[in-house]
């Protein structure tokens, strides 16, 4: 995001796990980089943090604190810690705040003494990175990754957009959009002041006696 706040990198760190030369290891850690986002588990290979920027979390970590994928919020805060090996510092935890109040309730009460004792928002939930293991063509060895399970978000799919409401929406409209994904987009927004439609508005084909509406 083009913000001129601050901001992080945060690379994601991958072990190799097994027995074998390691130039062999390099070669698995190598391919692994290159892998979509799709096939790591949701958890990239580097993300640039950016203090007012939007995020989407990409795993479900917690489902029943509604810390799952698809979840939305605005990153307001960053914690740094210093890596072992080489005194670097790294993004250790960030702070969301989320659209929805009741998502990370539990994450914010289990740090609620250190919320209080550094006088963070009470609405903010700490995200800290997750491990994942990396499915590879090697049967030697295994990848895992430990990353911020999240990814930038100025836009989100119909799809993702499932499940959540927002106080602004704009459906961007597109040829062959059926009725029901109309109907998802549409009824995002809490209200219809906030809806806002881009291009040309087709109404879909109405419902055949056997459809399901």
């Amino acid at each position: 995001a083009n913000l001129n706040t601050e901001g992080a990198t945060a690379n994601a760190y991958d072990f190799c796990i097994g027995d074998g030369l390691a130039s062999l290891k390099e070669k698995v850690l190598n391919n692994v980089k290159n892998l979509k986002t799709t096939e790591t588990y949701g958890l990239p290979l580097k993300i640039d943090l950016k203090v007012g920027a939007k995020y989407m979390l990409t795993v479900n970590s917690d489902t029943e604190d509604g810390l799952v994928n698809g979840a939305c919020g605005k990153l307001v805060m960053i914690d740094y810690g210093k890596l072992q090996k080489t005194n670097e510092t790294v993004p250790c935890r960030i702070w969301i705040k989320f659209n929805e109040e009741k998502t990370g309730r539990k994450a914010r009460a289990n740090f609620h003494n250190v919320m209080r004792n550094r006088n963070i928002d009470s609405s903010l939930t700490p995200i800290e990175p997750v491990i994942r293991q990396i499915n590879t063509k090697s049967t030697n060895f295994k990848v895992e990754r430990k990353q911020f399970p999240i990814v930038p978000c100025e836009a989100m799919t119909i799809y993702k957009s499932q499940g959540g409401t927002y106080e602004k929406v704009v459906v961007n409209l597109k040829k062959g959009m059926t009725r029901s994904e109309l109907y998802v987009a549409c009824s995002r927004a809490t209200k219809a002041s906030g809806l806002y439609l881009i291009g040309d508005f087709v109404p879909p084909k109405p419902p055949e006696r056997n459809d399901a509406v």
